[in-house]
């Protein structure tokens, strides 16, 4: 009978370190989507034919001239580029932020759950 509970808080354990991970991953995310949607406010009170610094990789920029105020071209999956405004791009990532923060408080309670049944809390 030990040796079962022992196993079974080794799992418990071991389950609660997964869903800690799982917790850094989704808090990164949610704050990457919170700059995003962050920069296409700050993105939007740039006037058009201003030049400006853009990224093309972490810490490398092109300088690049503003020609469009309100277009984005979006990744919408599957390789597929569309061509999407600022108030649709900006709903498809705050879309996406709401299910991440969803998701964030589900691994939560997952976790208060694994934490009540490891005897801890």
């Amino acid at each position: 009978m030990v040796e079962k509970n022992k196993l079974s808080q080794q799992v418990i354990n071991e389950r609660v370190s997964q869903v800690e991970e799982q917790l850094i991953k989704v808090e990164s995310q949610i704050q990457e989507f919170q700059r995003i949607i962050n920069d296409l406010d700050e993105y939007s009170k740039i006037s058009e034919d201003s030049e400006l610094l853009a990224p093309i990789a972490n810490g490398i920029f092109v300088k690049a001239k503003k020609l469009e105020n309100n277009s984005f071209f979006v990744n919408i999956g599957g390789g597929v580029v569309a061509k999407k405004s600022l108030s649709s791009t900006k709903e498809l990532m705050t879309t996406q932020l709401t299910s991440l923060e969803e998701y964030r408080e589900e691994l939560f309670s997952s976790l208060n759950d694994l934490l009540i049944m490891n005897g801890g809390v």
